[in-house]
């Protein structure tokens, strides 16, 4: 995809960018992101420090979530080897 400029309004403030992305997109992550500005700082969208604290609740967010996918990939390989030892227990005793 090529490049293109668009415009994204954050904490009333209309950012110019260049994105490879698709322009739908990332009017949508922009919109997440004006969300959770005015959720943890409602009267503060024009400090640069409310702008820090939005990046650091989405890496919390992603964090939560990266180690979340991992308890489960680790709940589902473990299930996984279990029924494969059952499987094989079957199939041992025919």
């Amino acid at each position: 995809m090529e490049r293109q400029r668009i415009v994204l309004r954050i904490g009333g403030v209309a950012w110019k960018v260049q994105v490879n992305a698709p322009e739908e997109q990332m009017q949508r992550l922009a919109q997440q992101v004006d969300a959770k500005l005015r959720q943890l700082a409602p009267h503060q969208t024009s400090n640069p420090q409310a702008y820090l604290l939005v990046a650091l609740a989405f890496a919390h967010e992603a964090e939560e979530e990266r180690t979340r996918r991992h308890q489960l990939r680790d709940q589902t390989r473990t299930f996984l080897r279990n029924l494969l030892r059952k499987v094989e227990g079957v199939l041992e005793k025919e």
